[in-house]
């Protein structure tokens, strides 16, 4: 003779289960709530400017990423070095935007506040971009494809995406009004996810 032992699943936060001595059939149902948050990842990386000017059909590919860039933005700097008259000048690298996220619809923008030395200003309206969602068939003073930064720009968008890479690339438009020195300041990137 088999001697069946009262047994009790106790589950916390659910639904009580029952107590039953049956060995074999359905003893009771469980309500099951599961939640899953909005993920977004994005990484910006800096990768110098190859010798040879990158083209519209440029590669999209994660760049090896430095030990110390395990956080969700790895810090670096463009400089623009107008070193000969004024004129337009490109960035001295690029900036890779890496984007994992599982959210139906998200997009990156790009604005700047200007450049500022000691003695001079230069406005957001001369600092240009160039990626994916500019309009390449327009030049806006810095090159078929480069929108300026005055207001902002898309740079990277898409929806439910592991490691989607978009470039961004950027130039700088000196004039002869410029005042010779160091200037400094900050490109903002803003990601807007729509869960």
């Amino acid at each position: 003779m088999l001697d069946l032992l009262p047994c009790c699943l106790v589950l916390l936060a659910a639904t009580p289960a029952l107590c039953q001595s049956e060995a074999a059939g359905q003893i009771g149902a469980l309500d099951v709530t599961a939640v899953v948050e909005p993920y977004m990842s994005v990484r910006l990386l800096t990768v110098p400017m190859p010798d040879t000017p990158i083209d519209d059909g440029s590669p999209k590919q994660i760049p090896d990423i430095p030990a110390e860039a395990g956080t969700s933005m790895f810090e670096s700097m463009l400089e623009f070095s107008a070193l000969e008259k004024p004129g337009v000048v490109t960035a001295d690298k690029y900036v890779v935007i890496v984007v994992s996220s599982n959210c139906s619809d998200w997009n990156v923008t790009c604005t700047s506040q200007g450049l500022t030395s000691s003695d001079d200003f230069i406005p957001s309206e001369r600092i240009f971009v160039r990626s994916d969602y500019t309009t390449a068939s327009e030049d806006r003073g810095a090159g078929r494809g480069y929108e300026a930064l005055g207001s902002p720009r898309l740079v990277a968008a898409g929806s439910v995406a592991q490691d989607q890479v978009n470039n961004a690339f950027f130039k700088l438009n000196v004039t002869w009004d410029d005042t010779p020195g160091s200037y400094d300041g900050v490109l903002t990137f803003t990601v807007l996810p729509t869960p």
